[in-house]
């Protein structure tokens, strides 16, 4: 399941194009006392494109609650950071986590499949 997100995320990731102004977008998702917050930074109108896909990304998480917030509103400590490149956009990605679970893969996940998805 959380791999599922994590993909379908880091797809949504390559969905995003170019734009001026800087801006944050936080995704927030909990299942069974687990939180997980993606924090994700960068042009405006990559970061418009980016919430669009995420829209539908969280419609298909099977269980648990998600929400998309402006800003950063992460719940948990910092797992990982990474840079997220695809046909030239970079979005910067923060993980947050309250779960020991959830590691520092996380990033390398999300920077594969955003890597690998056609934009």
């Amino acid at each position: 399941m959380r791999k599922t997100f994590l993909v379908l995320f880091g797809t949504t990731l390559a969905l995003a194009s170019c734009g001026s102004s800087t801006k944050t977008v936080t995704l927030n998702y909990s299942n069974a006392g687990t939180t997980l917050s993606i924090v994700v930074s960068g042009d405006s109108n990559a970061i418009d494109g980016f919430k669009q896909g995420a829209a539908q990304s969280l419609a298909s998480a099977s269980s648990g609650n998600s929400a998309e917030v402006d800003g950063d509103q992460h719940t948990g400590n910092q797992v990982c950071q990474t840079d997220v490149t695809n046909s030239g956009v970079t979005l910067h990605v923060v993980v947050y986590s309250n779960s020991s679970a959830i590691t520092s893969d996380v990033c390398s996940t999300l920077a594969s499949a955003a890597a690998q998805a056609t934009p």
